[in-house]
């Protein structure tokens, strides 16, 4: 597990890239951009923000359930490796650059 509980960035992509799930805040405006990588029960977790009970309460579930855990690992392995690809990234950069140049 990677608990990170919040302002996550890119090294919330470098866990899922090895399979690792993300254990972090609920609270999406005290995260980064790349929080939008996260599904909670998809390849990680979220918990109440500010609330040491509920992250330890996340880690807690995670560790102690193996089925979950692995599920949530190929979860976070698939998010980097079909998602959140370069090629993705670049298609998207150069979209945005030619919706730009329109305006």
């Amino acid at each position: 597990a990677f608990c990170y509980p919040e302002n996550i960035g890119l090294s919330i992509l470098h866990a899922f890239g090895y399979g690792v799930p993300v254990v972090t805040s609920d609270k999406r405006e005290a995260q980064n951009p790349e929080i939008e990588a996260l599904e909670h029960e998809a390849n990680g977790l979220t918990y109440t923000h500010g609330n040491q009970a509920a992250m330890d309460d996340a880690l807690d579930r995670l560790l102690a359930d193996d089925t979950l855990r692995l599920r949530l690992a190929e979860g976070a392995l698939h998010t980097a490796t079909e998602r959140f690809t370069l090629v993705n990234m670049v298609d998207g950069m150069e979209a945005a650059i030619r919706y730009a140049g329109t305006r």
